[in-house]
């Protein structure tokens, strides 16, 4: 009987605050294992059990991996190797950063590295610390992943890697955002859970880049909330932006009742108000994926998006992939898609691009094609050197 190859998935996130991590995670395992479950056993490294069993419900309780310590430092020098050599694991996969100690075969996934792209955005302190680790990751790696092709040519660029050599894993849509819904349904539910009604939607982490300023001045210069209209803004405060925290405030203290900050959503919540949604609107100034945006368009709701870094391949959204280098862009869009929407329709094909174009199998597959070829390298080096080996004893002089 064939053994079976043993992956471990760095899963620290789940249980956490819901991030294109935690989707990019559970949505390609859950896909890797439906498909592949045959050839590898999975054991999935969390914090808690019953969080990671409900993202993967096929998981067996022998098959978690319960991690002790939520130091960094700590798991990546100590725990991880030990894990690695307990399980006798053959591949592990992380998300930017992988051990110090390297006693397997290293997958890693580098989202993006708009830390590089975009140095006024960050820290002097984080560029520098992140630019060393992940440089170290990626050459220590033995599959290099990401999840677009504008970050695939930036790491390549700032790193000096053969774009060749990394595979992209697309984002995808889950199933649940193309199963039908009754929108005037979900919309009453909401107004009366959360107060919110007729609103614009922008989901994403609050963060300067992520540009919620942007919007909220949108907000206030087209007079929005004059015609009842309200603006609702989904996302924790991740990196304690207090200067932009303090606007959102304000902002809602001007427009109270109007303009709306929902923080800790469960899943099945944040679904609801994206079906809710009359428009929803991406002003990000860069993305390594962007995944919000699909989610959106994937449910059918009219989507919005700025047209830059990895964003511009969402050609599918047509003219509302605004060009946010021009002024009054953004502006004009709202007002176009507020007064002469996308007839159903339109939205619907849109939808049906997204699922199919942006699937966690197609992205399963490319993992295991890479696992393939990674074995093949190996069986080769290894047969090279059995035959020079072979080749040198036969040039010895033979004994008497």
């Amino acid at each position: 009987m064939k053994t079976k190859k043993k992956i471990l998935i760095d899963a620290r996130c789940i249980g956490g605050e819901g991030q294109g991590m935690l989707t990019y995670i559970v949505g390609l395992y859950n896909a890797f294992h439906n498909q592949y479950n045959k050839e590898y056993e999975l054991f999935i490294a969390g914090y808690e059990y019953n969080s990671v069993k409900k993202e993967f419900t096929w998981l067996e309780k022998e098959n978690f991996i319960q991690l002790s310590n939520r130091s960094k430092w700590w798991l990546y020098i100590i725990e991880f190797p030990k894990v690695i050599r307990k399980y006798q694991i053959d591949y592990a996969h992380f998300q930017y950063m992988v051990p110090f100690v390297k006693n397997c075969k290293f997958i890693v996934t580098t989202h993006d590295v708009l830390f590089l792209d975009f140095p006024k955005e960050f820290s002097f302190s984080y560029r520098i610390k992140r630019k060393v680790l992940f440089y170290l990751s990626l050459i220590r790696s033995d599959i290099k992943l990401t999840v677009s092709d504008y970050s695939r040519k930036r790491m390549a660029y700032h790193f000096d890697l053969d774009p060749s050599k990394i595979s992209i894993t697309r984002n995808a849509v889950n199933d649940n955002f193309f199963k039908p819904y009754e929108q005037n349904v979900i919309r009453k539910e909401l107004k009366k859970t959360f107060g919110i009604n007729n609103y614009l939607l922008y989901v994403s982490r609050i963060e300067h880049r992520k540009n919620q300023l942007q919007l909220l001045n949108e907000y206030k210069s087209l007079n929005l909330a004059d015609s009842n209209i309200h603006l609702v803004l989904v996302g924790n405060n991740t990196l304690q932006d207090a200067n932009l925290s303090q606007k959102i405030k304000e902002t809602i203290t001007q427009y109270p009742g109007k303009v709306h900050w929902l923080k800790g959503l469960s899943n099945a919540e944040l679904l609801k108000i994206y079906q809710g949604a009359r428009l929803f609107i991406y002003p990000s100034k860069a993305e390594g994926f962007g995944i919000p945006p699909i989610e959106a368009a994937g449910l059918g709701i009219n989507t919005i998006c700025a047209k830059n870094t990895a964003m511009e391949d969402f050609t599918f959204l047509g003219n509302n992939l605004y060009p946010d280098n021009q002024p009054q862009a953004l502006t004009n869009a709202i007002i176009k898609n507020l007064n002469n929407p996308p007839t159903p329709t339109q939205l619907k094909m849109i939808s049906t691009h997204i699922k199919t174009e942006y699937s966690w199998e197609k992205s399963a597959l490319i993992v295991h094609k890479e696992i393939q070829q990674s074995q093949g390298i190996c069986s080769k080096i290894v047969a090279n050197e059995i035959q020079f080996k072979t080749k040198k004893l036969e040039s010895l002089p033979k004994t008497a």
